[in-house]
């Protein structure tokens, strides 16, 4: 809705979704499903950490989670 009422495109953070799908335990791909793809103009990527406490942590400081290649 934000989207289209401010006539803009989204830049779709991958890493970002999946590092909260996992620490928040939702479905990356139903929240995928929801945003139209038209809208979609770029999509980051970057490596990640895994905390003491198994939480990911959006670092950009080491490899691309192989989670996140599944979208």
């Amino acid at each position: 809705k934000i989207l289209d009422e401010t006539n803009t495109n989204l830049l779709l953070d991958l890493t970002n979704l999946y590092t909260n799908s996992y620490n928040f335990n939702f479905s990356a791909e139903q929240f995928l499903e929801s945003i139209p793809a038209t809208k979609v103009k770029a999509i980051h990527l970057a490596g990640g950490i895994k905390n003491k406490d198994n939480l990911l942590i959006d670092s950009h400081s080491e490899k691309i989670e192989e989670g996140t290649w599944n979208f």
